[in-house]
Order: C-alpha cells, then sequence, then structure tokens
C-alpha cells in the first residue's frame, strides 16, 4: 500500500474536527423554514397513507430510476417516506447498513437522504420538503436539514475490474467537488483533476479529504459567515455495496486472482472511510450482507438496521397507500363513494404480491415491492390491469432463484417452503441463528448451512418473517415469488408445468400413474443430492410427490381427483380417487445403504457414489438383480426381485395381499360403479423407480422402471 495511504489508515479521529462539529450542531438549532414558499399537495384519501401528489394524476412515477426531486413534478403522486429520516437520525452508529430486495426503492431512498441532508439543497429546503412529514421534526428542531457534504457512490453495475472502480469512484469525487467548490471559495483551476489519481481511487479519495478537512478548518476559524459554516462533515451514501454478491456465491473461493485483488482494493477504500472523521455519517444500501466478511473487513462500523422495526416501513407501499394510489385513476374518481373496483384492484395486488414483513423480532404490518405496484398502477390507468405481468427484476429476481436451485441446500429449503399447510398458506420454516449478524464469505462456507441459506433467501426476497411470529419462522412472501420459486426448481429438474399437466391428465383420465412417477424420478434424482436425502421414508416421499406434482402451484387446472395418504400397522399408501375412478398404490422403499452397488470407491461419501453408479443403470433386470447387503439384517444376499416376490409374511407379495384383502381395499375393489387400478411403487436407493399392477385379489405384475415406461 501507499505509504501516505497507510499512515492515514493509523490515524485516529481528531478532536480539531470533532469540535467543529459539535459547534455546528449549537449554532445551526436556530434554523427557521417559515419564511419561505410553502409547497401545496392533495392528501388523497385522508388516511394514513403517505401518497401526496401536486395536481390532477398524469401518470405515475417509472419505478426504475426515479430521483426525489420528481415528486415536484406535477400530477405525478409520490409516497412520502421523509418521515423515516428522522428514525434514521436516531440510531447512534455511524455507519447504517439497510438492505432490500431489489426494486423496493432503495436508491430513491438515498436521493432523499442526498436532498436533505446535502448542503446544496439548503436554499432549496421548502420547495423540496415544506409540508411533508420530516418538516414537523424539522420545525421542532427534532433533526436538521442540509448540515452535510454528499459523497454518493453507486457500485451497481460496476463488475470486478479495478479501471471500473477507479472510474466509478473518480466520477463520484469529481461530481462532489463540482457540486461544493462554490463553497470552498476554490479559484485554483483544475485543482480536482491534480488530487484524483487516475488508476488509484483509493490515493486520490485520501488527497481529496485532505483538501475537505482544511477547508472546513477554514470555515471554522472563520465563523458563521463561510459558506460551509454549519456544516458536520461528509455524509457518505452507498448504493449496492453488494454488486459482486452473485461473484462469491457461484466462485467462492476459487474467484480469480484479479477478482481478489479489487476486493482488497475496495477493503482500502472503506479502511479510509473509517479512519477519517471527516466522513461523519454512512448510509449504506444493498441486498443482502453476502460479501461483508470480504470487502468490508476493513470497516467494521456498520450497524445492520435492516430488520429494526423503526424501518420496516421506509421502502415498499402498505395497502393504505394502494387505496390512495387506486382512487386516484379516472374509473374511479367517477365514483367515489363507491369502492367496490378499488377493493377488486386491491385483492388482486395483494394476492400476487403482498407478504414482506420486514421486522424480525415483531409483527408489523406487510409492505408490497414499489416496483411491482407501480407497474401495476400504471397499467390500471392504461386499463391493461388484467394482462399485468411482473417484471423479471422486481420481487425474488429469477436469475437468484436459478443460482440457488443449483445448490441442493437451498433447493430442498425452497421446496419445502412450497409445502402448503391445511389452510393453503404455505409452509413456514423455522430459524435458528439471527440474520441480522449473518454474515458469509461465499458459496464453499454455506453449501449445506440451512441456517445461512435461508438468511440468504430471506434477504433477496424469497422468504420473509412470518407475520406470526417472526422471531422463530419465515415463509414465502406472496403468489409472485411462490410461482419463480417453483418454476425454478422445476426448471432445475429439467421439468415444465405442461409435463405434470399432462401426467396428471393421464392419471385423471385412466388412472395411469406410471407418467407421474416418471417425473418424481427425474425431479428425485436430481433433487436428493445431500447426504441425509437418501434417508427419506415412504411417507415422505409421498408428501414429496404430493406437493411437487400433484399440489404444485403452477398447474392451471387442480386434478379433479382426491389424493390421501395413508399411514397405519407399518404401511404406507396412496388412493386416489376421482367421480368413476379409484386407484390405490402401496408404497416400499429401500435405502442406498443396504444395496451391494458396485462403486470405485467406498469411502466417507459411499452414499453419493453409489447413487452415482445406480443412475447409470439403465436395465430393467439388473435393477431386479441388485443383492441386499450384510447390513440389511432381515434381506442379507437377496435380490430386489426376491424380496419383493417372496412367499414370506414380510415381503411386499405378502403385505400388498393382506392388504388388497382389508375391508376398505376391497370395498373399493369390489365396487362395481368404480374403475379399479392397483400398483406397488418402489423407490430404490432415491435414483429409481419401480412400478407394477396390483389385480384386486392382491397379486403383483411384472415390475417395470419407470426410464423406460412408454405410454
Amino acid at each position: 500500500m501507499h505509504s501516505l495511504l497507510h499512515r492515514t489508515l493509523c490515524l485516529r479521529p481528531q478532536p480539531l474536527f470533532r469540535l467543529a462539529r459539535s459547534f455546528a450542531r449549537l449554532s445551526y438549532k436556530t434554523y427557521d423554514s417559515t419564511s419561505h414558499h410553502t409547497q401545496h399537495y392533495t392528501n388523497w384519501p385522508r388516511s394514513s397513507s403517505s401518497m401526496k401528489i401536486n395536481g390532477d394524476l398524469i401518470a405515475f412515477p417509472d419505478g426504475a430510476a426515479p430521483t426525489f426531486i420528481n415528486h415536484l413534478d406535477p400530477g405525478i403522486p409520490f409516497f412520502d417516506r421523509t418521515g423515516y429520516i428522522t428514525a434514521i437520525e436516531s440510531f447512534p452508529s455511524r455507519a447504517l447498513l439497510f438492505l432490500r430486495p431489489p426494486r423496493f426503492g432503495k436508491s430513491y431512498t438515498l436521493s432523499m437522504l442526498q436532498c436533505f441532508h446535502g448542503l446544496e439543497y439548503k436554499k432549496d429546503y421548502a420547495k423540496l420538503f415544506e409540508g411533508l412529514d420530516i418538516d414537523n421534526d424539522v420545525r421542532k428542531g427534532t433533526v436538521s436539514p442540509n448540515q452535510y457534504l454528499v459523497l454518493r457512490l453507486d457500485f451497481s453495475g460496476v463488475s470486478h475490474e479495478r479501471e471500473l472502480i477507479d472510474e466509478m469512484v473518480n466520477g463520484a469525487m469529481k461530481r462532489f467537488y463540482k457540486t461544493y467548490a462554490p463553497y470552498f471559495e476554490e479559484s485554483s483551476p483544475g485543482l480536482i483533476d491534480r488530487l484524483i489519481i487516475p488508476d488509484s481511487s483509493a490515493q486520490g479519495l485520501f488527497r481529496c479529504t485532505m483538501f475537505v478537512r482544511k477547508k472546513l478548518w477554514d470555515a471554522m476559524k472563520s465563523g458563521m459567515k463561510h459558506p460551509l459554516a454549519g456544516v458536520n462533515g461528509i455524509y457518505v451514501l452507498i448504493d449496492e455495496y453488494d454488486t459482486f454478491a452473485n461473484d462469491h456465491i457461484t466462485a467462492g473461493d476459487n474467484r480469480t486472482a484479479a477478482a481478489r485483488g479489487v476486493e482488497h482494493y475496495i477493503k482500502d477504500l472503506y479502511s479510509i472511510f473509517k479512519a477519517r472523521s471527516e466522513f461523519s455519517k454512512f448510509f449504506i444500501t444493498g441486498v443482502s450482507p453476502v460479501v461483508l466478511s470480504h470487502m468490508m473487513s476493513g470497516f467494521n462500523i456498520e450497524r445492520n438496521v435492516s430488520f429494526d422495526r423503526r424501518l420496516s416501513g421506509l421502502c415498499g407501499l402498505t395497502r393504505e397507500d394502494l387505496q390512495a394510489a387506486l382512487r386516484l385513476l379516472p374509473a374511479e374518481k367517477v365514483t367515489k363513494n363507491n369502492d367496490e373496483v378499488t377493493e377488486t384492484h386491491i385483492k388482486h395486488l395483494t394476492t400476487l404480491a403482498n407478504g414482506y414483513n420486514f421486522c424480525s423480532y415483531k409483527t408489523v404490518d406487510t409492505v408490497l415491492n414499489t416496483d411491482t405496484c407501480l407497474q401495476y398502477f400504471q397499467g390500471c390507468l392504461r386499463h391493461s390491469y388484467n394482462n399485468f405481468m411482473c417484471s423479471s427484476h422486481s420481487e425474488v429476481n429469477e436469475a437468484f432463484l436459478d443460482l440457488c436451485t443449483s445448490v441442493p441446500t437451498a433447493r430442498n429449503l425452497l421446496s419445502q417452503a412450497l409445502e402448503q399447510e391445511t389452510d393453503c398458506s404455505h409452509r413456514s420454516l423455522k430459524y435458528i441463528e439471527s440474520p441480522g449478524s449473518f454474515q458469509l464469505s461465499g458459496l464453499g462456507n454455506m453449501e449445506e448451512d440451512d441456517s445461512k441459506w435461508l438468511a440468504y433467501l430471506l434477504y433477496n426476497g424469497a422468504l420473509t418473517f412470518d407475520g406470526k411470529n417472526p422471531s422463530k419462522f419465515m415463509k414465502i412472501p406472496n403468489k409472485i415469488a411462490a410461482e419463480r420459486i417453483a418454476t425454478a426448481i422445476l426448471n432445475r429438474f429439467g421439468v415444465s408445468a405442461k409435463g405434470i399437466d399432462d401426467a396428471l391428465h393421464i392419471l385423471s383420465r385412466t388412472g395411469e400413474v406410471r407418467p407421474v412417477l416418471m417425473l418424481y424420478q427425474k425431479m428425485m434424482s436430481k433433487c436428493d443430492l445431500g447426504w441425509g436425502d437418501f434417508d427419506k421414508t415412504e411417507e415422505q416421499h409421498v408428501a414429496a410427490i404430493g406437493y411437487s406434482i400433484f399440489k404444485n402451484i403452477l398447474l392451471k387446472v387442480q386434478p379433479e381427483f382426491m389424493v390421501t395418504p395413508n399411514k397405519q400397522h407399518g404401511r404406507v399408501d396412496m388412493v386416489i380417487s376421482g367421480e368413476n375412478r379409484a386407484t390405490v398404490i402401496g408404497w416400499k422403499t429401500i435405502h442406498i445403504d443396504y444395496l451391494e452397488i458396485p462403486t470405485t470407491r467406498q469411502a466417507a461419501r459411499g452414499r453419493l457414489n453409489k447413487a452415482s453408479a445406480l443412475s447409470k443403470i439403465s436395465d430393467r433386470m439388473e435393477v431386479l438383480k441388485l443383492k441386499f447387503s450384510a447390513n440389511d439384517k432381515l434381506r442379507p444376499g437377496k435380490t430386489i426381485e426376491e424380496w419383493v416376490y417372496g412367499s414370506d409374511d414380510e415381503s411386499p407379495q405378502s403385505q400388498v395381499k393382506r392388504y388388497f384383502e382389508s375391508p376398505e381395499i376391497t370395498m373399493l375393489a369390489r365396487n362395481d360403479a368404480l374403475q379399479f387400478r392397483g400398483n406397488l411403487v418402489i423407490i430404490v436407493g432415491n435414483r429409481k423407480v419401480l412400478c407394477c399392477d396390483v389385480d384386486k385379489d392382491g397379486k403383483l405384475g411384472a415390475l417395470a422402471l419407470m426410464e423406460q415406461y412408454i405410454g
């Protein structure tokens, strides 16, 4: 590291500047905004909504890249979140980390903070903030505006290239100097170009900081007449700090030397931020804390406030906001006294997109993704809401889900979260480790760590805190997220929603279960990749085929039959009943540990090696001739075929015969009004599915390997 830079990092915050900041705070308490012109806003409706609009509705804002100053545009509604500035200021920490899923309005929040705190907006305070929520706190003296020089860094779109980092940081410093040059009273032309070092923005940042330090010292000596009088230092706003997160997840410890070099370089930037007292405050946004330990280890002063109740509503829209926005639409304005149309829109939108709870310890009002809502509002304005399609970048990102479903641990958690409870809500997942303290360095450290994956899924919007018990459980937030998760999992399995539809149609029409079993074998072989996955019982397999196929949320038409799992007397079965049809399926599993499967290695990963070898067997007879190992006390040395068709009481043939002679099955089988089918399904080592027909007397037919089945 450059010797000058190294000396800088060893410095402690200077008492002199602390004194200057204290003096500035005392002198600025006399701020008076009452003499300025007041902007008039219409509150519509008069409720707890924060929506405001200047004039009549023209269009809704573009959620892609708005700035706070856009709220001045006539006819463009905006949602006032300025009241949260007071909450942000209430945290004693020098640096705050605020994380939200994509498209919730984080960049807009930074724009709001820049307008409020930036010295350059002091003359525009009345135009920008009078009539807004924060103005009440300003008048009370709770918080003071325009007391900082604001440096804004935006890492979005910056890849792992040193040149791009330098270009972004140097560009930010040039804008900073151009904005505040009139306040510096600096007449030297080209000064900023001499301060900046093109190929070392970290050193350039240090030199610019020293320049600002001198100017602030001059201002303190000159008194309140100096343009920088009352300035408390530099407020750093950092957007998308974690732009390299996906590189960490996909590459982990295999990142290139260049990527590692860039990370160390960014560490130097954060080390300067920490060491120099001129940088008074930081507000840092991103999606997840995935890269904190790598790139911010030199900046261990941040406080993660993402799930603090005080900021739970900072980003996102509430139900009241939806009502206010929808009542602006021309069709609703004609019938203000009749809210039926508005409620229809709200029900539709909240079904799709509601459910985000951003407080980890208390139940709070849920919020909707800002970008999703703005798209919907604009669609309503164009009378096209019936064809509403959420952007792939809003809600939980589709590219992120594609990445997650490539990792067995994450995919299994998502599959569990998709399971539906009796009330049709999605299953809640219990978590133990607090997501607020979550940090990780790459995929290698979290591959089989449920707690870290739960936190990562939470931060990216695939999960949210369960409103009923947020301190212990998470769940899928809404329908859009659920459908995207289900689609990503099916894509990873190489299965389509249409394929499931077709298989269930055949089952409904003919009672033939084999197409469903073929899909399940394909999904199982790609899903069960962890050591513990091979311990699934018959009951767990029945549950898995239920939520992944029979109750898949992507089905356009729910199957017209009932699936009833049953477990009694040590036997697991499934009864599929329709209008004039009944299919009874018995289930058996053969654990991979109890099979003799030749492999090249029988080491610690013996299960996975055996599973890989089993997957390569495509001949039905070769599977049937596999023998049980000596580990199996009941069937040592027997082949699968000998065990299935054996005459002893414990063989599947004998068990199925007794089952089909039971009163409940006899009643189904002898009912002339029903078309009856029976099947025995055997899961072999979580890689193969065998199936055979069973006649009304309980006699087994020939076992077929599902990958060889042709309907």
